[in-house]
C-alpha cells in the first residue's frame, strides 16, 4: 500500500479531503491531508503566502514520513504538488493532478486563469483594491465549485472558504523532474478549471495516464468513491 498525502487548492483546507481519505485508508493506504498556509486552521498571515511556502508546509509533511509519497493536487495545489517535486524528487514516488494546475516551466497560474476564458473561476472571488487577498463569495462558488454537490457539502464548505493570498499565483513554475510518473484526473463538467484548460495542460506537460470523472471541480464531495478508486488504481498502475 502507499502513503498519500492529498493537497488542497485554493480557499479550502485539508477538511475538503474527508470522504476521500477515509475511502482511501479502507482500501489501506496512509493518509494526509494538510492545511496550505493561511488554509484551514493554519494562521500564516496572508502577507506571508507564497508558492514556495505552501511547498514547504509540504515539505513538514515529507519530514515525519517513512519512504516515498505519492502527492495529489487538487486546482492549485497541483502547482504546489510539483513545486514540491522539483525541490524534492527523491521523496515522491508520483504526481497525481485532479483537475490540478499542471504548469510548464516557468508558466504561472495567472496564465492559465487568463487564458481560461470560458471558466467562471473569477466570478467566485471578490479581489482587493491591490489585488493581494481573493476572498471567496459563498453563494457564487456554490455554483462555480460545487454546483453538482449535495446541499450538505455545499452548506459545510462555504462555510469553511477562506480568502487566499494572490501571490503564489505569479510564480513561474519550475521544471517538473525528469522521468517523474504523474497522471491526470479529468473532471468533464469543471466551471473553474474548464475541461479545455484541463486537457491543454496535460497534453503540453505529459502524463503517464489520464483518466476522466464526469464532475465538477470538487469530486471528493461529487463522487468520492468514483475519484477513490482512481487513486487507488493509479497507486500502483503508474
Amino acid at each position: 500500500m502507499s502513503t498519500f498525502v492529498l493537497v488542497h487548492g485554493a480557499s479550502h483546507g485539508g477538511w475538503c479531503w474527508f470522504s476521500v481519505k477515509s475511502l482511501l485508508e479502507d482500501f489501506g493506504h496512509v493518509v494526509f491531508c494538510p492545511d496550505l498556509p493561511s488554509h484551514g486552521i493554519d494562521r500564516t498571515p496572508l502577507e506571508a503566502v507564497t508558492l514556495p511556502a505552501y511547498a514547504n508546509a509540504i515539505h513538514k509533511v515529507l519530514d515525519h514520513v517513512r519512504g516515498p509519497v505519492i502527492l495529489v493536487g487538487h486546482s492549485l495545489g497541483g502547482a504546489v504538488i510539483s513545486e514540491v517535486a522539483s525541490q524534492s524528487p527523491s521523496r515522491v514516488e508520483k504526481l497525481i493532478y485532479v483537475s490540478g494546475l499542471l504548469l510548464g516551466p516557468g508558466q504561472t497560474v495567472h496564465e492559465i486563469v487568463a487564458n481560461d476564458t470560458e471558466a467562471l473561476l473569477l466570478s467566485a472571488f471578490d479581489i482587493n483594491e491591490d489585488a493581494t487577498v481573493a476572498t471567496p463569495i459563498p453563494d457564487v462558488a456554490a455554483n462555480v465549485f460545487y454546483h453538482d454537490c449535495s446541499a450538505e457539502s455545499i452548506a459545510l464548505a462555504t462555510t469553511l472558504l477562506v480568502p487566499h493570498a494572490i501571490a503564489p499565483n505569479a510564480y513561474p513554475a519550475s521544471p517538473l523532474p525528469e522521468g517523474m510518473p504523474r497522471a491526470y484526473v479529468e473532471c468533464t463538467l469543471d466551471r473553474t478549471i474548464t475541461l479545455r484548460t484541463q486537457r491543454e495542460m496535460h497534453a503540453a506537460v505529459g502524463c503517464d495516464r489520464v483518466v476522466t470523472l464526469e464532475s465538477g471541480h470538487s469530486p471528493f464531495f461529487s463522487m468520492p468513491t468514483g475519484l477513490a478508486s482512481h487513486l487507488h488504481a493509479l497507486s500502483s498502475k503508474l
